[in-house]
């Protein structure tokens, strides 16, 4: 009994470290792999990956003479990736385009483009972000909730995107994260502290989707976080300005109080 329990929490937590990218083939009279995913039959047109190393893909190839028109394309996933973005390689007859992103069925659009995002969030790095900037004219901070709220709030709920703040932040992820507010945000903002979605209640370091965080992460400042306290949340402090870098910490929570900034993640 004890052994099939163990399997059953397993196979759980298996489930909810999984990527979930569209999976589908580009068949000759049915465009529905390139215009609408979600809706390619038989079912499922998805399937699970490992968040944190593998990526969703497209790949597409178009003739030369006849760009605009994929002759092949395709929606899946790789194993152990570690690019983001749209590339594009031609040779003397075709041009073909690989993407790869690293969140739950983002691997949507034609192939070819940059992958879209909400209106006000800006693409990094593979990841549909929106770090909010409101402190510098308003001078107010925001507790960890009203954060949680503002990111929710952010996007219309009629759509298939949904955002929070972001989470399952891994070391390539913060670093696109510190780069983006370094590099395209007001300066003001590369000195500030940050919300992101973890937080610790009773005993364990969750993402708020509930996976568990790794607390033997590069993404935390040595020292953290502190392992005997309950009621903590995660925080983006700066660390390296010759880097761009930010790292993780904790903060304990009994009294909410208020960070300057916060950093929302949409996903489809």
């Amino acid at each position: 009994m004890l052994i099939k329990i163990l399997s059953l929490l397993l196979g759980l937590a298996a489930i909810s470290l999984a990527l979930q990218c569209y999976s589908c083939v580009l068949t000759y009279g049915d465009n529905t792999c390139l215009d609408n995913p979600g809706a390619v039959q038989p079912g499922p047109s998805t399937v699970d990956c490992v968040q944190g190393k593998d990526c969703c893909t497209i790949v597409r190839g178009d003739h030369l003479e006849m760009k605009g028109t994929p002759w092949t394309f395709q929606r899946g996933c790789r194993p152990n990736c570690t690019k983001t973005g749209v590339y594009e390689v031609e040779d003397s007859t075709n041009v073909f385009y690989r993407t790869y992103c690293k969140t739950t069925l983002c691997n949507i659009g034609n192939g070819k483009d940059p992958l879209p995002c909400p209106s006000g969030y800006d693409l990094v790095e593979g990841y549909c972000l929106k770090v909010s900037v409101d402190y510098l004219n308003v001078k107010k901070t925001v507790t960890f909730e009203d954060a949680q709220t503002l990111c929710q709030q952010s996007i219309s709920t009629s759509g298939k995107w949904k955002s929070n703040l972001a989470f399952h932040i891994d070391d390539e992820k913060l670093q696109a994260i510190g780069k983006h507010i370094f590099d395209d945000l007001p300066a003001e903002m590369s000195g500030l502290v940050f919300w992101v979605g973890g937080q610790k209640l009773q005993d364990s370091w969750k993402w708020i989707n509930g996976d568990l965080i790794d607390l033997s992460s590069h993404i935390w400042l040595p020292g953290q976080p502190v392992p005997s306290e309950n009621n903590r949340r995660m925080q983006l402090v700066p660390a390296d300005q010759i880097n761009k870098r930010f790292y993780a910490t904790s903060y304990k929570y009994e009294t909410p109080r208020g960070l300057p900034s916060y950093v929302c993640e949409a996903t489809y």
